[in-house]
């Protein structure tokens, strides 16, 4: 298989208190850009291809699957998005460290776990169920959550789920 970039979604701005205003310019960025990515792909004998994103939360799926339609389907017989959910209390923690280490936010996790229920960042539902309707069966959604993940690992549980079950080992 072939890995080439981790992508970046821009779309929203997001301020302090954890809102997000859509960006009036938003863009797909890799740093190489998906038109140098599909070519790479065109060239490519390889069986798979790997595009990682970390910064889909925030993502219109609609403009993921424009993107893959104008750029990458020529190339690829098979597309899944994968996403993982990590439990709340782990996510506020993590989120809480992540904001805090950067200076985004002063306060207590009691603070960012009441912050966070207001902005409703973690009310998973309806933004999962719209990543449903647009990918369909290819929408993939795991668990961060040791005991279910393949071999205890979301890296195994990630290759696993990516390539649709063939034998591997990392």
């Amino acid at each position: 298989f072939i890995e080439i970039w981790n992508i970046v979604f821009m779309q929203n701005e997001q301020f302090e208190d954890g809102t997000m205003k859509p960006l009036d310019m938003q863009s797909i960025d890799t740093g190489m850009g998906l038109e140098r990515i599909a070519a790479r792909l065109a060239e490519s004998d390889a069986d798979f291809c790997l595009l990682s994103g970390e910064s889909f939360e925030g993502v219109a799926p609609e403009a993921l699957q424009m993107a893959i339609d104008k750029l990458l389907a020529p190339h690829v017989s098979d597309i899944r998005i994968v996403a993982y959910i990590r439990p709340h209390a782990g996510r506020i923690l993590s989120t809480y460290s992540e904001q805090t280490k950067i200076g985004w936010f002063q306060g207590d996790p009691v603070e960012m776990f009441q912050r966070t229920l207001k902005s409703e960042r973690f009310f998973y539902a309806p933004r999962l169920r719209r990543w449903r309707e647009v990918f369909g069966a290819r929408f993939i959604a795991r668990p961060m959550a040791r005991d279910v993940l393949h071999n205890r690992s979301v890296v195994d549980d990630f290759v696993q789920t990516a390539f649709g079950g063939l034998p591997f080992s990392i």
